[in-house]
């Protein structure tokens, strides 16, 4: 899930990425709000659901970082599924080229946001 605000701001949900990557999102929470700096940058946007089993609308409330943090926080990850791990983990010398733009695929896939800024008065663009 992402989102672009009125001012063109863009924000990516963690969790979601988590979920991709087969990680614990509790933990990956936890240590987001342990580092001052990506912590500083949360933010927490509402969204609404449509429920396919009610048909009702539901308000949930999402953990955001700016789209510009996603690098810093991607790789302070140590574990994913182990058929992600070659991809992530080149060598113990840290990561290269390859790696992040294989990191950078995941966010394109997992966040398609346009990078333009809205005209809608909803406050913001949900994908």
């Amino acid at each position: 899930m992402a989102a672009v605000t009125e001012e063109g701001k863009a924000y990516f949900s963690p969790r979601h990425v988590c979920d991709a990557l087969g990680i614990a999102w509790q933990v990956q929470h936890r240590k987001i709000m342990a580092d001052p700096v990506l912590a500083s940058s949360v933010t927490e946007m509402v969204t609404e659901v449509n429920r396919a089993d009610t048909g009702r609308k539901t308000s949930r409330t999402a953990v955001m970082l700016p789209i510009e943090y996603a690098n810093g926080w991607l790789f302070t990850i140590k574990k994913v599924r182990p058929e992600l791990q070659a991809k992530l983990i080149t060598s113990t010398h840290g990561y290269d080229t390859e790696t992040i733009d294989f990191i950078f695929s995941i966010l394109h896939i997992l966040i398609p946001v346009f990078f333009t800024q809205t005209s809608n008065s909803t406050g913001g663009t949900s994908c």
